[in-house]
């Protein structure tokens, strides 16, 4: 643990700031010189000192061999993997960097149908088919969990010609499935396992959360460290393990992915948070557990808001305490609606809201005061703001999604915008992403089914934002297909 007290890259870019050098360099600010003034005067000063670039004594992140190196070594060894990279495109590059290094043009890849958009350009970057292993969803929470595991191992035994699996550990509202007993039965098929972990990165830092995909053993994990530990927005980390993947082709392809000028600001809050979650991560953890335990119980007491427990769904084996994942659909409310009210009414701001549910994430940077406020607000909630009694919301179960062209092959075809009703039959030429999550529920060179316009438009009427939808001059919605 002695070494995890050192921060590499920080030191050594506070060094240089303190060394006052006169830039004759990019970033064209030089400093917060130049900077526009209202930055310098709501982010103050001293910050823009270190917004610099690949400099002497500061390393190159495309080719590390200094300090960003010696602190992505550390952060290896926090997590028990072979290497880490430091990203400064988030999760999405590290996701996409390890489909492409784990796999080759034309190859197939195997994932769960609730996969973040990022596997969706992976895939199309790399030219792959994708085949979908089934998820359970829950019916009343219309929320995905864990997977068949029969189907979802007779399906690896099966594929021919695939590259890779693909584990969403932990879902967004932080299920956990058998990704034990699925990355063995994917190595068993010789297949790199890569592991979208963008919101299990605190899983590795206290034994009552969760077991980090790592621990169970995946190839490649992505994680938003910004998400759940201390980093700036877009920083995340890429962990590699196993053997199966050469360090080198992942880091070859990142230099295909990733800017050539990195934020240091990004880097050295990577190495930052890293440090501090080696030296105070599970007793922070750890208060942040009680934390959600308490209010889990205030919350059952509250009439018409439900707090997700998943532990006798099929498929699930764990799940992250501190996602709270509100229902608040008998108080005859959406959501949105629920989120709206809670943000205009009491200054709370939720991570995200659906048909059915609010989520709220809490982490070591709540207390008492953000626990009490939060109560306080959802206590007002049940009391003030219902909606029509007996509203009843409820999606169609999806059939298998007919693929009719290959992604890339559909992104790339000419396209034509048809009006909503008029899409139905036709193959997709962009997905169609719910946001957030940001998990499609239309693949580009899918057939356009009436059952997707119908969950499509049950999510567009309640609030929630669908990307890929565009607007004609009458406001009327428009989907983008392969031209006939």
């Amino acid at each position: 643990m002695q070494r995890q007290e050192q921060a590499p890259l920080w030191e050594a870019l506070l060094a240089h700031v303190r060394a006052g050098y006169t830039a004759f360099h990019v970033p064209g600010h030089k400093g917060g010189r130049g900077a526009p003034p209202e930055l310098g005067a709501a982010w103050g000063w001293s910050l823009l000192e270190f917004d610099l670039t690949e400099l002497p004594g500061l390393d190159n992140l495309h080719a590390p061999a200094g300090a960003i190196r010696a602190a992505q070594e550390l952060a290896a060894e926090l997590y028990g993997a072979d290497a880490c990279f430091f990203l400064v495109g988030g999760t999405t590059a590290g996701l996409i960097a390890s489909v492409l290094a784990a796999t080759r043009p034309g190859m197939r890849i195997i994932l769960p149908r609730h996969a973040h958009r990022s596997l969706l350009a992976a895939v199309i970057l790399g030219d792959l088919e994708p085949v979908f292993y089934p998820v359970y969803v829950d019916r009343e929470w219309l929320l995905p969990g864990g997977w068949d595991e029969e189907a979802a191992e007779a399906l690896i035994r099966r594929v021919r010609g695939a590259g890779a699996v693909v584990l969403v550990h932990p879902t967004y509202h932080g299920l956990v499935g058998r990704a034990r007993e699925l990355t063995a039965a994917a190595h068993a098929a010789s297949l790199t396992v890569i592991a979208d972990e963008a919101h299990g990165p605190h899983f590795y830092l206290h034994p009552d959360l969760p077991p980090g995909a790592l621990t169970l053993g995946a190839d490649l994990a992505a994680q938003s460290v910004h998400k759940l530990l201390g980093s700036l927005t877009q920083s995340s980390w890429l962990h590699l393990a196993g053997g199966r993947v050469a360090e080198a082709q992942v880091e070859e392809v990142l230099r295909w992915l990733e800017s050539s000028s990195p934020s240091y600001l990004l880097l050295a809050s990577l190495d930052l948070a890293r440090r501090q979650a080696a030296l105070t991560g599970q007793g922070a953890w750890g208060r942040t557990l009680e934390l959600a335990a308490r209010v889990r119980a205030e919350i059952g007491r509250l009439t018409g808001i439900t707090c997700l427990d998943a532990s006798s769904w099929p498929g699930v084996t764990a799940q992250d305490p501190c996602k709270l994942t509100l229902k608040v659909s008998d108080l005859g409310l959406t959501g949105v609606e629920a989120a709206d009210y809670l943000r205009q009414a009491h200054g709370i701001q939720v991570e995200m809201a659906d048909l059915c549910t609010i989520l709220v994430i809490l982490t070591p940077a709540d207390g008492e005061e953000t626990a009490e406020r939060l109560l306080a607000a959802l206590s007002a909630l049940v009391r003030e703001r219902r909606g029509a009694k007996g509203r009843v919301w409820s999606l169609p179960e999806l059939p298998p999604p007919v693929q009719r062209l290959r992604p890339r092959e559909a992104a790339f075809a000419p396209k034509v915008s048809v009006p909503w009703q008029a899409a139905r039959g036709r193959v997709a030429a962009r997905a169609l992403v719910p946001y957030p999550p940001g998990v499609p529920l239309l693949w580009p060179g899918e057939e356009i089914t009436p059952e997707v316009l119908e969950v499509a438009e049950a999510y567009r009427h309640a609030g929630v934002e669908l990307q890929g939808v565009t607007y004609g001059e009458d406001r009327e919605p428009l989907l983008v297909v392969v031209e006939e």
